[in-house]
């Protein structure tokens, strides 16, 4: 049964089939804002049929998190959609905890074929709404499959030889979202020494997408992973300095985008990151030891995006309390021996992290990244 229901979740994860609940505040301006919108997901079930496997000490790793989550909540602006939000992050962390506690050795095979078939079908799905130049409808609805087509209003689009072409979503709300998704799998697949014709489907899906965040993120990856070929010692003595890094580069990223002249010309997409950027060090200002609660930038700012960049989002919303508790688990993390691919994932993630938002409130990309560190965190194995 155990092997049934992780072959159906790991399979499964890129689909965002949900039932959303439309509460009050789940509305900025009278429009609907999903990242707002409580919602119960098929994946979410699935995740709750874990939980007798799940082993019962492991629980009590959630009491701190659980004492700063309350502290959170009740400091929050609206302590309510805090709330929502912290349950989502304990959902999470359950889950990367089967992960770190499961029998891999007799799971090993189920994991590798659901991801392996995962990757290859929402690939395909992606394929075709490309050549069709719409969403492909029908039963990939049950799937999450949004209806739109290159005409419609706000889809992202690729310049080909001066022709606008729609951007390869798959089941996925954003291009960007589905690249970084297809990227981290593939690594996760080749840390249990899968590849062959995977390859092929990532670079694909890559060039569907046009992501730039990720074909950046993927460019990283790759000199990282010569650098680890030939010099090991010297990424072995640095890599602990990687989250001081990210972390530093977002801070001075928004206090720069706070303080940039309105005369600076940039194009659309670039303006509104530095606009938001600045609105979250204008939210943690206000109050810097414990943010202005989780899911709550929305409020603060009366905007319908949350800023670009994953750092930012933590440290406006969970402060220098939350900012500093993520620095020292990154920090913990990486003085472990971790496996060269789960790094190389990692790394891909802390990366494309700077410059979009998917990996903290899509929820696709929230799961794989909870497996991501689930195995991470076990004890190495080459």
């Amino acid at each position: 049964m155990e092997r049934l229901i992780v072959f159906a979740l790991v399979f499964l994860l890129p689909t965002q089939l949900a039932y959303h609940f439309w509460l009050q505040s789940s509305y900025i301006y009278g429009l609907r804002v999903d990242y707002l919108s409580p919602a119960i997901y098929l994946t979410d079930i699935l995740i709750v049929l874990l939980l007798p496997y799940i082993k019962k000490r492991l629980y009590l790793l959630l009491s701190p998190i659980i004492i700063f989550a309350l502290i959170n909540c009740t400091f929050a602006q609206i302590p309510i959609v805090a709330l929502f939000k912290w349950i989502v992050v304990f959902k999470l962390i359950i889950f990367g905890l089967y992960f770190y506690s499961c029998d891999l050795h007799r799971l090993r095979k189920t994991i590798v074929s659901a991801f392996s078939l995962s990757l290859v079908t929402f690939f395909l799905i992606g394929l075709l709404q490309f050549i069709l130049q719409k969403t492909i409808g029908g039963p990939l609805y049950l799937l999450g499959e949004r209806s739109f087509t290159s005409q419609t209003p706000g889809i992202s689009l690729m310049d080909v030889f001066g022709k606008s072409l729609m951007r390869a979503y798959s089941t996925f709300s954003h291009p960007n979202s589905f690249a970084g998704f297809a990227v981290v799998s593939f690594l996760i697949l080749l840390s249990f020494k899968k590849q062959s014709f995977l390859y092929i489907i990532v670079i694909l899906s890559l060039l569907l997408t046009f992501s730039l965040n990720a074909l950046v993120g993927v460019c990283l990856v790759v000199t990282l992973f010569f650098l680890l070929k030939y010099f090991p010692k010297i990424v072995k003595k640095t890599k602990v300095l990687l989250p001081i890094v990210v972390i530093g580069l977002s801070l001075l990223f928004g206090i720069v985008s706070g303080v940039l002249p309105e005369e600076v010309l940039l194009k659309e997409a670039y303006k509104e990151r530095v606009v938001l950027a600045g609105y979250a060090i204008e939210a943690f200002s206000k109050r810097p030891a414990l943010g202005i609660g989780l899911n709550n930038f929305f409020f603060a700012t009366k905007g319908i995006q949350p800023p670009h960049n994953i750092y930012l989002i933590v440290l406006s919303e969970t402060g220098i309390m939350g900012i500093l508790v993520s620095f020292f688990l990154l920090s913990k993390l990486f003085r472990r021996r971790l496996n060269k691919y789960l790094f190389l994932a990692i790394f891909f993630v802390l990366a494309t992290g700077l410059f979009d938002h998917y990996w903290f409130t899509l929820q696709q990309n929230q799961l794989l990244l909870s497996l991501l560190l689930g195995l991470s965190v076990r004890r190495y194995n080459a």
